[in-house]
């Protein structure tokens, strides 16, 4: 730093400290840009205009499914990769999971959701986290404000954050990572096991339907972050459910 008469301060920065910024803004540009392409690779363009909208303008349409999801012991999905090791998430496991997700979160957040009750599966490639999916027992929550739809019974659970890092995409993790989850839960006795699913978040639904789900209720979230929105539903094909016809929400609190 550099100090005038006058006692003002000046800041001087090297060639390499403007050079490492530009480093910093391209690898951004370029993360931003290989974001895009997959979204639109994999059937998600209208899913990331309507992300955009919310991100940006924090204009909420969301339209989605409620999934009901089926344990079928006998349709256990082929790997690309035999060797892999399935296992609960720990606390342990929550930094790495952080820093590889694209979702504004921290590790504190994701430790709480252990602690509260939330349990996630993963699945590792020689010995690195490949994929990993969420449940939970208590409740369904819909997207963004995460208001309550259902309180799930005794047998019922709630599956969300289905995620599998970029390194292993391609490889048909993610109805793997799925299937293991559905056996854990059959295990400790849940028998009804929900989703959701956004309406044009095309791959979501396709590995949903090769699992043999069935989407039974259609929503609609629609609303700005920063004010009110309303949930309503659409259509239902299974009249069992309890989900409230139309909520009315207020300010979104939540960060992401």
């Amino acid at each position: 730093m550099n100090e005038s008469a006058a006692g003002r301060v000046f800041v001087t920065h090297s060639k390499n400290h403007f050079k490492s910024r530009r480093s910093r803004a391209s690898s951004d540009r370029r993360s931003i840009i290989a974001r895009i392409w997959g979204r639109f690779r994999y059937g998600l363009a209208t899913q990331e205009i309507l992300d955009r909208l919310s991100t940006t303008l924090g204009l909420v349409i969301y339209p989605y499914y409620l999934v009901h999801e089926q344990i079928h012991p006998d349709l256990e999905p082929e790997a690309a990769d035999d060797d892999y090791k399935a296992r609960y998430l720990t606390e342990d496991d929550m930094k790495f999971t952080v820093e590889h997700t694209p979702q504004k979160i921290t590790t504190e957040t994701l430790v709480e959701k252990l602690r509260s009750g939330s349990r996630s599966i993963g699945l590792f490639i020689n010995g690195d986290l490949a994929a990993y999916t969420w449940f939970r027992f208590d409740q369904i929550d819909g997207p963004i404000w995460r208001h309550r739809l259902l309180r799930l019974e005794h047998d019922e659970a709630y599956l969300y954050g289905m995620y599998v890092l970029p390194a292993y995409r391609g490889r048909r993790l993610a109805p793997l990572v799925r299937y293991r989850a559905y056996q854990e839960l059959r295990r400790i006795g849940k028998r009804r096991l929900y989703s959701i699913t956004m309406a044009f978040n095309a791959s979501s639904r396709r590995f949903k339907q090769r699992l043999l789900a069935e989407e039974v209720e259609l929503r609609l979230l629609i609303g700005l972050r920063q004010w009110k929105a309303i949930d309503f539903r659409l259509h239902r094909s299974d009249n069992r459910l309890e989900t409230p016809r139309r909520q009315v929400l207020g300010r979104c609190r939540v960060i992401g």
